[in-house]
């Protein structure tokens, strides 16, 4: 990830745009797996989706540490704008893979 402030402050929009396409590529595959993980746990209704808003804010936490806790400073975001936008970019990620694994394992027990 590389940092998007110049030395006047300004926000360097093809830094910017590198940025968040690394962190939606990783968000991809962390919504993914917490799908999955979701699905194998047999988790239903509510504590699914309650295991999603979990994974949404590690997913976030595990960014920002890797950021060194410079959110602004890297994708021009706060922390719940940030939260926010990786949820409702992802959800139906999530959703698909932690309906289909619970249906392989707990349903048709493949």
């Amino acid at each position: 990830i590389e940092n998007t402030m110049t030395k006047n402050d300004r926000i360097s929009m093809e830094n910017l745009g590198y940025n968040l396409s690394k962190i939606d590529t990783v968000n991809t595959v962390l919504f993914i797996l917490g799908g999955i993980i979701c699905g194998i746990l047999g988790l239903k209704s509510l504590n699914g989706f309650l295991f999603f808003m979990f994974v949404s804010v590690v997913v976030s936490i595990s960014h920002l540490v890797a950021m060194k806790f410079r959110l602004e400073q890297y994708c021009n975001m706060n922390f719940l704008s940030f939260t926010i936008f990786a949820m409702k970019n992802h959800a139906m990620s999530y959703v698909l893979f932690w309906i289909l694994v619970y249906a392989l394992i707990h349903i048709y027990k493949a």
